[in-house]
């Protein structure tokens, strides 16, 4: 007889532990508030996904240089950076990653963006000249016919995260790369001497880690979850400057100078997403990136004429990106 009420116990016992696991009800790792709020927060069974959106991202350029001037009248400026600026570029942003029954999730995302591009042009008769003593010791950087600036930059960025229900909200830790590389140049136009090259490239490389946190709303098929990170990044970054002339002929400048700085980047991203099946969403939002530490191209320029000459990195500026996205989350 005991062994009997013993056995009914055991099963009595097992039956609740599958009542209560069976049905993936996590009871130790979050609340009701916040397993309610997680998508996937109900399964037994780790939640894979996959993300695929299109962003759409604008980015500043605030250097306003004086790049060209009047040889004939008194060097007024012809052509500054105020005459540069970037519109739309459009990149893909790519997610994996799984949610297991208590709420927890890891992530990798990457993003990035190869095709920002400017460009100005001055067009003169014997009388367009690159500012400083660089200029007077050219040929085709003085009394130029036409001067043509191009400047064009690209980002890349990759993440390993981990967001960690607390207290009703996400909580995230994890690691990032974002890369910013940038080429600009300045082309000269001579009909007596023809075309040369004033070329800059810089090449920043940020490595860290990164802090955030996320509060997610769901009701009737729509998610609402705006989310908040910030990092601090050692930014391995250089520049190389290449002053060319006589048609290309010559080089007068050749110098890579590089630098370390300490980064920051803040990203405010305020996304949804909609169910059309049980496995398909359509995701949306709006993101806002804000870097700082960073060496851009144009704020290389040395219109000077010594040995010195470019042997710098000038990393302490910022850019600003904003955008919206648009994309498919699939759940299996």
């Amino acid at each position: 007889m005991k062994m009997t009420l013993g056995l009914v116990a055991l099963a009595f016992s097992l039956m609740l532990e599958h009542s209560a696991t069976g049905q993936g009800i996590a009871t130790d790792a979050c609340d009701n508030s916040t397993c309610d709020s997680l998508p996937v927060a109900k399964t037994t069974l780790p939640t894979w996904w996959m993300s695929a959106d299109v962003l759409f991202l604008y980015r500043t350029q605030n250097n306003r240089t004086t790049m060209v001037v009047d040889e004939n009248n008194a060097l007024a400026p012809v052509l500054t950076g105020s005459e540069l600026s970037f519109g739309m570029a459009a990149g893909p942003r790519l997610a994996t990653g799984w949610t297991w029954k208590s709420g927890y999730t890891a992530e990798l995302v990457y993003f990035g963006m190869n095709n920002w591009a400017s460009q100005a042009t001055a067009t003169g008769n014997n009388n367009l000249s690159i500012p400083g003593d660089l200029g007077l010791a050219t040929f085709d950087f003085f009394a130029a016919d036409r001067m043509e600036v191009t400047y064009d930059s690209s980002i890349q960025n990759v993440e390993a995260n981990l967001w960690s229900p607390r207290a009703g909200m996400e909580w995230l830790t994890g690691l990032r790369h974002f890369s910013v590389i940038e080429n600009f140049k300045i082309a000269s136009f001579d009909v007596d001497t023809y075309k040369s090259d004033y070329q800059i490239q810089t090449n920043n490389q940020f490595y860290g880690s990164q802090i955030g946190v996320r509060k997610r709303w769901t009701r009737k098929g729509l998610s609402f979850a705006p989310e908040a990170k910030f990092g601090l990044f050692g930014n391995a970054n250089n520049q190389h400057s290449l002053v060319r002339d006589v048609d290309n002929s010559k080089v007068l400048r050749d110098v890579t100078a590089s630098s370390s700085i300490v980064s920051s980047l803040s990203e405010l991203r305020l996304v949804g997403d909609a169910a059309i099946t049980n496995n398909f969403k359509l995701t949306f939002g709006y993101n806002l990136i804000w870097l700082t530490g960073v060496a851009q191209a144009p704020y290389q320029l040395d219109f000077t004429y010594n040995d010195s000459s470019s042997d710098f990195v000038d990393d302490n500026h910022s850019i600003f990106y904003h955008g919206a996205n648009a994309g498919l989350n699939w759940s299996w």
